[in-house]
């Protein structure tokens, strides 16, 4: 029944005995509301009544400090707001293929979280999604298009796989990670400001062809950053040396603060008498 609000106690023996939900109806279709149980390993069901689970809702695990695992089914389409926010023994977490949408703060503050498979159909990951978690590596996959702002921030990511239809990534997406290299796929229209700020590990980026704007700061603080280099094809960016130019070789965008030593800048194109230059000291 449309917007029919239900209540379980779930104790079936199909599932477990401790697991207790307060769930809601909308249309044929279930979110778990907020889980009671006793914490420990959750298997969150497919379906009961009848009805699918399809929706993990906002702040439905919030805050549970002695949550140590969770089954999603493939039954769910979407884990909204901060459904996992702030559980500290959450250790590892498969996002189902069927899943589309990852909510701002979904996993914000699981500082235990150090495995995730985010499932094939996830398009959006939002806001502080894996933000202050402890993760080592993320595959996202090519069904993605947005990385939301501080999505991976201050995590503890060394590796990242960006997906082949993700066009945008967030200001401070991958702030403060410790990441070694990132290959930005041709994709890619936009690496916002402060995107890879102070990732004192990241040593080489290469900038994909697609690439049309690097906000401020994409790169500061990167003590050991060399090398920045950009596919031959883009029309808008150039590298020499791994410094990072406009395509016209006239404005100098990012001096890599790793690289040590003199630095000769090379003579301006002849279409410009007169070079700009920012983030030289970054």
């Amino acid at each position: 029944m449309r917007n029919l609000i239900a209540i379980f106690w779930i104790l079936a023996a199909a599932w477990p005995a401790q697991a207790q939900f307060t769930l809601t109806t909308n249309n044929g279709a279930i979110t778990i509301a907020q889980y009671t149980g006793a914490g420990g390993m959750v298997t969150i069901p497919s379906s009961t009544n009848g009805y699918p689970v399809t929706t993990i809702g906002t702040n439905a695990f919030y805050g549970l400090t002695n949550l140590s695992g969770v089954t999603i089914p493939d039954s769910v389409t979407d884990i909204e707001v901060e459904a996992f926010a702030e559980c500290p023994g959450l250790a590892d977490v498969t996002i189902p293929d069927r899943v589309t949408t990852v909510g701002a703060g979904a996993f914000v503050d699981c500082i235990g979280l150090t495995n995730v498979t985010i499932g094939s159909s996830v398009v959006t990951i939002g806001d502080e999604a894996f933000d202050y978690t402890g993760l080592r590596n993320a595959t996202i996959p090519d069904s993605v298009t947005t990385i939301g702002v501080d999505v991976f921030d201050a995590s503890g990511l060394t590796n990242v796989t960006i997906g082949a239809s993700v066009t945008s990534i967030s200001a401070g997406a991958f702030r403060y990670c410790p990441l070694t290299s990132v290959t930005i796929p041709n994709s890619v229209t936009n690496i916002c400001g402060y995107a890879f700020y102070q990732c004192e590990s990241l040593a080489r980026v290469t900038i994909g062809s697609g690439v049309s704007s690097v906000g401020d700061s994409a790169f500061e603080y990167c003590g050991s950053l060399t090398n920045l280099v950009v596919d031959a094809a883009n029309p808008n960016y150039a590298s020499a040396g791994g410094v990072l130019f406009d395509q016209s070789m006239t404005a100098l965008i990012q001096y890599p603060k790793g690289l040590t030593g003199g630095y000769v800048i090379p003579a301006a194109s002849p279409a410009s008498a007169k070079w700009r230059s920012k983030n030289v000291l970054a």
